[in-house]
């Protein structure tokens, strides 16, 4: 031991490593007590789960109406929609090959029907 203490550098590097240990543990600790204080209590975690129980239920309750809503305008709008077995781009190929004529113009009207139900449901005309 006396030998250990005769090397002068081997004691500053000693010191300074203790410190540095010291220092570290300090820190987790403030940590950890820090982290334990931020969690809400129990009684706290109750009054969350019921605040967003009733947050669910007003949200819940909203989305209803808007599905009304959104139902209403939906069978306003259905006229324009795709039908079963229907495909835009086989409506839009068959008005391409047809020649001009009656079923041209068919093919050509439900396209057009088909346009004014997607402006109509697009997000920019929906705010107006």
């Amino acid at each position: 031991m006396k030998k250990f203490f005769e090397n002068k550098k081997a004691v500053i590097i000693s010191g300074i490593l203790i410190v540095l240990i010291i220092a570290a543990a300090v820190f987790l600790i403030q940590n950890g007590i820090k982290k334990s204080n931020d969690k809400p209590s129990d009684a706290s975690q109750s009054e969350n789960i019921d605040k967003s129980d009733n947050a669910a239920k007003d949200e819940k309750t909203a989305d209803n109406k808007d599905t009304t809503k959104q139902e209403e305008k939906d069978d306003t709008q259905n006229k324009g929609a795709l039908k079963e077995g229907e495909s835009l781009e086989g409506l839009v190929n068959d008005f391409n090959t047809l020649p001009e004529g009656e079923e041209k113009e068919k093919v050509r009207k439900r396209l057009e029907e088909i346009l004014a139900a997607a402006e109509a449901q697009s997000p920019a005309n929906s705010a107006n």
